[in-house]
């Protein structure tokens, strides 16, 4: 195979990637607006109970060492902060999508 057949294929492949859900296209522009209604989040991550469930398991993970129990979607964003939250949902979306991507050939040890 030469380089331009390894590029052709390459090329084809990115570009049938997966795109990020909707949820993550709604939410990245709230989180860059520092005075975002905490309400508006609220609705955009508790319309994917993946995201919502995820959240709420890292807000209550050692990592962040909280000594009461993080229950709400409203309190962990709260706790962690619009920087935290757009940092948390870009991770669990790119994680998710590269559960996915097999054939692709990646591997996730973390998936």
């Amino acid at each position: 195979m030469n380089r331009e057949d390894a590029k052709n294929i390459i090329v084809d492949k990115v570009k049938s990637l997966p795109t990020l859900p909707n949820v993550i296209h709604r939410l990245l522009p709230l989180l860059q607006n520092e005075n975002v209604n905490i309400d508006d989040l609220i609705d955009v991550i508790s319309y994917d109970p993946a995201i919502s469930a995820r959240l709420l398991k890292v807000a209550n993970s050692a990592y962040y060492g909280f000594m009461q129990k993080i229950a709400t979607v409203r309190h962990a964003i709260i706790i962690l902060g619009l920087r935290e939250m757009k940092s948390l949902a870009l991770g669990i979306t790119v994680f998710d999508t590269m559960k996915g991507l097999g054939g692709y050939g990646f591997s996730c040890s973390l998936c």
